[in-house]
């Protein structure tokens, strides 16, 4: 109550009260009642820049306000430690979804999208993780991407709820969940087979890597599973380099 009190008195500012279904839903509501052309969204936990709107504004105009996907980067912040990522122009040769699954993520905060794509592809109800991964993968399919190679977010990690869990259960469900995705149609016709499985084989990368870190004995298991998990090229060199570490931590030992 005291924190509605204190957001209705903000200017331009608009409390809509809904019961409790999920970021989806919350996400969806907010697309219905804005009136503008363009939406830029802000979890809460990631905060705009201050030259964020005017970079989105001066993209958009510059593109006479086409409908499409805007987007910006991030900065990430850890505690008090923030770090700068690099940014990865799209290469010439592949859709926007191949990049944006395997080296050009784009956060949903630095997301601006015009609001006939919202309404066309919404938010989906009923998920928990990756519901902000599913809706821009479809929003591709239809509409350009416009870059904006600039960092005008901080995406706050220093909380995550996903991160509160272990890894291996993240990996099993992102691993899922773009499972899911790739088998819808409309997604998968622009992500060839080698840069779905390049993205699939990320989250058991990220297995091994915590292992090599953190829980050694568990690591021969966790690369045993990875070999079956193998299905292109690029994942047989990153298994091979895994095993090439093992042999080699294990000689040290």
């Amino acid at each position: 109550a005291q924190v509605k009190e204190w957001a209705v008195t903000i200017p331009n500012f608009t409390w809509l009260d809904i019961a409790n279904g999920g970021v989806s839903a919350a996400r969806n509501c907010g697309v219905k009642s804005a009136k503008s052309d363009f939406i830029a969204f802000c979890d809460d936990d990631d905060y705009f820049l201050p030259n964020h709107i005017d970079q989105l504004f001066t993209r958009i105009k510059s593109e006479g306000l086409e409908p499409g996907l805007y987007h910006t980067h991030s900065k990430e912040l850890r505690g008090l430690e923030l770090s700068i990522p690099p940014v990865y122009p799209k290469p010439a040769g592949i859709s926007w979804q191949e990049h944006y699954i395997t080296q050009g993520e784009m956060i949903l905060s630095c997301t601006c999208l015009h609001r006939d794509i919202a309404l066309k592809f919404p938010f989906p109800n009923g998920i928990k993780y990756a519901e902000d991964h599913e809706q821009r993968l479809l929003a591709m399919s239809t509409y350009p991407c416009f870059p904006i190679y600039e960092q005008t977010v901080i995406v706050d990690r220093s909380d995550e709820t996903a991160t509160n869990r272990p890894v291996e259960q993240i990996a099993a469900i992102y691993r899922h969940r773009f499972r899911t995705m790739f088998n819808n149609p409309l997604i998968r016709a622009h992500i060839r087979r080698k840069y779905r499985h390049q993205m699939l084989y990320r989250w058991t990368s990220l297995e091994l890597a915590d292992a090599r870190q953190n829980a050694r004995s568990a690591y021969p298991l966790l690369l045993a599973r990875a070999a079956a998990r193998v299905r292109t090229w690029s994942n047989l060199k990153t298994w091979v380099m895994n095993l090439i570490w093992f042999f080699k931590a294990d000689s040290n030992h």
